[in-house]
Parts: structure tokens; sequence; C-alpha cells
């Protein structure tokens, strides 16, 4: 994979000597202010979220290569970063309208990647929900929206990490059974489609395709629900479905 020298600058800035990205994500919004707000009402919510972030900046930022915060609240908690600790910057909002079918994305107010740049970021990340058997005029709008912010991000020369989230459009539980036989595949889709050069995509962040609740043997887990023996588990990890891709990363477990 080539890459220009800002893109190139930025990648390492969120690697470490090794070469891996270990970034620590807090990019939370939401769900993080509300759980805020259960435990100290008295709290505002922007002050909770904010001082919340600082926190876990000083505390694990600084033990990571990098860490993944919002342009909404997390400015104050970049300032607590060492200059060694690459900045990525999230630039979507924060969850999707209920009201509509399509799970469509929408950007952070008051940011251009210009911006971003100017206060420090290192890198882009895109969070955008897609599941490749909905309807076309859904993904289309995905696609065009993606290559937008992937030209933004060549014209301002940042690095770009797309993070695909899976989910079903028929309304399917994400922690079903049903849905854990259907993650391989979709995640393998997201390797091969999001790889394509139209995209602009540096790195791609994307789960797992088999959880370890769904793997037989793990009955320790409250979750476990056995989809996959551990040999189909572990075939679903194969070289192959890396061939494709620029780079990538695995979002481990929790």
């Amino acid at each position: 994979m080539k890459l220009t020298p800002g893109k190139k600058r930025g990648l390492e800035l969120i690697s470490d000597e090794n070469n891996v990205v270990i970034a620590t994500a807090m990019d939370q919004r939401g769900s993080l202010g509300k759980m805020i707000k259960s435990f100290n009402d008295d709290i505002s919510y922007e002050d909770g979220v904010s001082q919340f972030k600082e926190g876990v900046s000083e505390v694990l930022g600084n033990q990571s290569s990098s860490l993944l915060l919002d342009p909404e609240y997390g400015w104050s908690a970049a300032e607590k970063l060492n200059d060694d600790i690459g900045l990525i910057m999230a630039y979507e909002k924060t969850g999707y309208d209920t009201s509509e079918k399509g799970r469509l994305p929408n950007l952070v107010d008051n940011y251009a990647v210009q911006d971003l740049i100017e206060k420090g970021a290192s890198a882009l990340k895109l969070l955008v929900y897609y599941d490749h058997n909905e309807e076309e005029k859904y993904n289309t709008i995905k696609k065009a929206f993606i290559k937008r912010v992937g030209d933004e991000c060549k014209q301002n020369d940042l690095l770009f990490i797309l993070e695909p989230v899976s989910y079903s459009a028929e309304g399917l539980g994400s922690k079903s059974a049903e849905f854990a036989k259907k993650k391989p595949e979709i995640v393998e889709y997201f390797m091969t489609e999001f790889s394509k050069e139209a995209y602009g995509i540096d790195l791609l962040k994307v789960e797992v395709p088999v959880s370890i609740y769904n793997i037989e043997g793990y009955e320790q887990y409250d979750n476990y629900e056995p989809v996959f023996s551990k040999e189909e588990a572990a075939d679903f990890y194969r070289p192959e479905l890396f061939i494709e891709t620029h780079s990538a990363y695995i979002e481990g477990q929790n």
C-alpha cells in the first residue's frame, strides 16, 4: 500500500513501534452520557461526557498507540495526550435516525476534515451501519457517502479509517444465533468491497467474523449460544479473507 506523506505520517502516529495499531476507543456519546447521568444527575450531559473522556485519555490513552475521540466532546481529552500518541477523530454523528429506514449516516456539525487536521487529528474514522442485503437504494447512498469522505481525506492528505458495522435490515437481533450465522459473510463483504480504490479507505476497522459467545466450548460466558465448532470458527479467520485489503485490523472482543 502506497501512502502519501500525510497519510503515512498519520499511520505512523497511530501505530506502536511494531507498526501495530493499539487504539483506545472513547468516541461514545449518547449511551455514555445516559450512563453518566444515571449515576450523577447533578452534572450536565456535556460536562459529564467531556470529563469522563479526559480521565480515560490520561489513564488509558497514554498507554495506547492512539486514542479515538469525537470532536463534539473530545478536544479537552485530546489535550491530555502525550506528543507520541496518535489522535483519531470520529467524523460521524452518534447513532442514527430511528424514524427512518436504512440507518443512514450523518456527519458531525461544525467540523470539516481540514478543521480536524488544524486541531491535531492524526487520522479520521467514519462509522457506517451496513447490511449488504438491504435495499440497494440505501446502500447506494452509503457508498456515495463513504466516497465523499474518502475524497475529502485525499484532498487534505489525512489517513481515512472506515468502520463498517453490521446489522440486519430484516430485524434479526445482533446477538441472535440467526445473525451470528450471517456475520462471517458480512465481514468478508466489508473486507472485499471497501478495499476497492474508489472509496479511498486506508484502514478498515472491522468486527470479528465470529464472536467467542457463538463458538462451542465457551459455556463460561453468560451470552453463550453455540453456532460454530472451533474448527469452523477458525476457518472464518483464514488468510484469504484479508488478501484483497489495503490494510486492516480486527476489533477485539471486550
